[in-house]
C-alpha cells in the first residue's frame, strides 16, 4: 500500500520547463550593444487584455537606469515583457513560464542593442535579474 501511494504522488506530479539557447554569449552581446545599465523597476502597468490566474500577462515595464556601465542612459527606458498572471492571492508565486519575477523595485542588468528587441524572459540576452 506504502508503495502504490508513493507511486501516485510520483506519476501525479506535473512538471514545467524552460530550455534556453543563445547563438551568441555575453560577450558579445555586450560588445555590440551599445547601452549597458544597472536599473530599478519604477512601473508596472498590465496591456492588452486581463489574463486567467496562472497564464501569461503582458506588462509595461517602466526601468529607471541607476548606474550606467557602457553608453549614455536615457532617463528611464520602457519595454514589454509578461508574467504570469495571479488574481487569487497578492502573496503567491505562481511558478511556471520563462518571465523574469515582475515586481516594482526589481533591479536588472540591461544591454540595448541597436534594432534589438529586449524579450522580457529567463532567455533573454539582453535583461537580467541582479
Amino acid at each position: 500500500m506504502k508503495y502504490c501511494a508513493l507511486l501516485l504522488m510520483l506519476v501525479s506530479q506535473i512538471g514545467h520547463g524552460c530550455s534556453c539557447y543563445h547563438a551568441r554569449n555575453m560577450t558579445e552581446v555586450a560588445k555590440n550593444s551599445s547601452v549597458i545599465f544597472y536599473g530599478e523597476v519604477i512601473g508596472l502597468k498590465k496591456i492588452g487584455k486581463t489574463a486567467k490566474s496562472g497564464s501569461q500577462q503582458l506588462y509595461r515595464i517602466t526601468l529607471n537606469p541607476q548606474e550606467v556601465f557602457k553608453g549614455q542612459a536615457k532617463n528611464k527606458y520602457v519595454f514589454n515583457g509578461y508574467g504570469i498572471y495571479n488574481d487569487k492571492h497578492s502573496d503567491e508565486v505562481v511558478v511556471g513560464g520563462c518571465g523574469l519575477d515582475l515586481e516594482l523595485g526589481s533591479k536588472y542588468i540591461v544591454m540595448v542593442e541597436r534594432g534589438k528587441k529586449i524579450d522580457w524572459s529567463w532567455c533573454s540576452e539582453h535583461a537580467f535579474p541582479q
